[in-house]
């Protein structure tokens, strides 16, 4: 049967490539099903970019653990996953499952702030860039300086984690 697209076809090839398949068997070489074919091909693709994702999120909360922190009964951590973030936006409702790749690319950090009581439970999520709370955010991206409880957590958090771990920072460096 002839193929499809040559385009199809082409991009076949490619991600046979990129999967290290044998492109000496005809089988591999030229499918039966080329749209079929194509369709595992594709998804294969994803899964090991998905898998590298994974690994590069996993050790970016990694290296930030330093960042988690617990008091008058708020607590700030890292997601376990990305799964996590897309679960986290769709409970809050606002964009935070976009910004996966970019956490775990060490573009920016993502941190939860739960109750104490209910760790799983999505309350607020901070995103810091640069040295500063990018946006924090809760249902309907309602914004944390509106909660005079939260504001303060994360102020403390700033003072007590962040600027701490800076000074510690310099004080080694000299």
């Amino acid at each position: 049967r002839p193929f499809d697209t040559p385009g199809t076809y082409r991009d076949y090839l490619k991600d046979c490539i990129a999967l290290k398949l044998n492109l000496d068997d005809r089988e591999v070489l030229f499918p039966p099903d080329l749209n079929a074919a194509h369709a595992r091909t594709i998804s294969q693709v994803k899964y090991k970019k998905n898998e590298a994702k994974r690994e590069l999120f996993a050790m970016e909360c990694r290296r930030l653990k330093w960042m988690e922190w617990e008091q008058d009964g708020l607590l700030i951590r890292l997601p376990q996953d990305a799964a996590e973030l897309i679960a986290e936006g769709a409970y809050l409702h606002h964009c935070v499952a976009g910004y996966a790749d970019r956490m775990a690319d060490g573009k920016t950090t993502i941190l939860l702030i739960r109750r104490s009581e209910a760790p799983e439970v999505p309350f607020y999520t901070l995103e810091w860039l640069n040295g500063r709370v990018q946006q924090c955010r809760t249902l309907r991206n309602a914004d944390y300086r509106d909660d005079e409880t939260v504001f303060h957590f994360v102020e403390e958090w700033i003072k007590k984690v962040i600027n701490k771990r800076k000074k510690k920072a310099a004080q080694t460096a000299t």
